[in-house]
């Protein structure tokens, strides 16, 4: 696969409950994300244990191997000059990921969307209601969605009416000794 070096480059990607950097310039892969700042965003503890169980997914790669998909320059062994046409992103590697950039984990848009249904962090949550209350039943009634950026302000709405209603629900079990709903989905 032929790359141009120079094209390769991270760049920050927001949306509804999302604060992440993607990697462009991939020709295979329009996006790929920070495996570890996705995690983190899931509210995932220990973002960088939780990358072992999904190192193995289609869609998950290893810088240095990425690198070497690309370049003839084996990253592991050898050091990268400043004029080399990977340095750019070496450099970002380094400054985003930190002084074991090579081992970093980059993931494709659809395995960043499993791990962020996965956590249960309230950042991510208005990303999971704009796809879960917007996206979603806008495709099933339409076929086809297009973003709006209103989109993005209502989910942001709804999460933070989801938040707080769990939160008055979780306050009045417990002030009622009422059985929390795993409580009743276990028993």
């Amino acid at each position: 696969m032929k790359v141009d070096l120079n094209t390769l480059r991270f760049e920050p990607f927001q949306g509804p409950g999302l604060d992440l950097m993607v990697l462009r310039g991939h020709q295979k892969h329009e996006l790929l994300f920070i495996a570890t700042q996705v995690m983190n965003q899931a509210g995932l503890k220990d973002g960088k244990r939780q990358i072992q169980r999904y190192k193995n997914v289609e869609g998950m790669y290893q810088i240095k191997d990425l690198i070497r998909e690309v370049s003839t320059l084996d990253v592991v062994h050898e050091q990268v000059s400043p004029d080399h046409p990977i340095a750019p992103f070496v450099s970002s590697s380094k400054s985003l990921i930190g002084p074991r950039w090579k081992d970093g984990w980059l993931c494709t848009e659809s395995v960043m969307h499993q791990i962020l249904f996965r956590g249960h962090s309230p950042a991510s949550e208005p990303f999971r209601q704009w796809v879960t209350g917007i996206v979603l039943p806008m495709l099933a009634r339409q076929g086809t969605y297009t973003y709006d950026p209103e989109h993005g302000d209502l989910a942001v709405a709804l999460a933070e009416g989801t938040i707080e209603f769990n939160e008055c629900l979780k306050r009045l079990t417990a002030k009622h000794s009422l059985p929390s709903a795993a409580d009743k989905l276990f028993k």
